[in-house]
């Protein structure tokens, strides 16, 4: 169920990654937009229904499969609502670096990845069961993002001043999600005021640091 959100994110790339393709090789200033945006708009529909089923995976599985099945599958639901948010994020820099045609450090990234990666998994396999290889794929989702920025950059550097913008959206990002993962044992009404008390951060800082006035105007119209 939680996997499934990542659609959201595949169907902003759909159109995102021939848009980037086509800037990058004409209008490079055009093709951070590109980035910016299609990053945005993937927070803006991944993020909150993975928050939510992170906070609430317990009351969400028992409700659809039973107490017995939620007691077992929600520590592993948690970290796989976590390390959705971080895939769907990666895809927008893994689109931009195919598109200038660097697909090959892509492809580099994913077999260093896989080394650091199969060890981790069997070691929290071992150590925790599922809800340890739950764990080691959110790892794995957060250091895939991070290098995957660090290479974009490398692939545009024109990519600077739209990282920097989004920047602080990314960071209150992760934030909100260890913050979450932490507190998802609360009583359910708490969580239920952490839910919009955790997602505005991140949106006063996309509203306000990743948009510039022209397009905060835009949008109001």
């Amino acid at each position: 169920l939680v996997v499934r959100i990542a659609v959201l994110a595949q169907a902003v790339l759909a159109s995102a990654f021939p848009a980037m393709s086509a800037a990058l090789a004409s209008d490079s200033a055009a093709a951070g937009r590109l980035f910016r945006h299609a990053t945005l708009a993937i927070l803006a529909l991944v993020l909150p229904p993975c928050l939510t089923c992170l906070l609430f995976a317990d009351l969400l599985l028992a409700a659809w499969l039973g107490q017995d099945f939620a007691q077992a599958a929600t520590p592993a639901t948690r970290w796989l609502a976590a390390g959705v948010v971080l895939f769907a994020l990666d895809g927008v820099a893994a689109a931009l670096i195919d598109g200038a045609e660097r697909a090959a450090r892509n492809a580099a990234l994913a077999i260093g990845e896989l080394a650091l990666y199969l060890p981790l998994l069997l070691m929290a396999l071992l150590a925790h069961g599922i809800a340890g290889a739950a764990a080691a794929w959110a790892l794995r989702m957060l250091m895939a993002a991070t290098s995957r920025l660090i290479l974009a950059y490398g692939a545009h550097p024109g990519l600077g001043p739209e990282l920097r913008a989004l920047g602080p959206a990314l960071a209150a990002t992760l934030a909100i999600l260890a913050a979450a993962l932490a507190l998802a044992d609360q009583a359910p009404l708490l969580r239920l005021a952490l839910l919009p008390a955790l997602l505005a951060p991140v949106a006063l800082l996309a509203w306000h640091r990743a948009l510039p006035a022209a397009e905060r105007a835009g949008l109001r119209a």
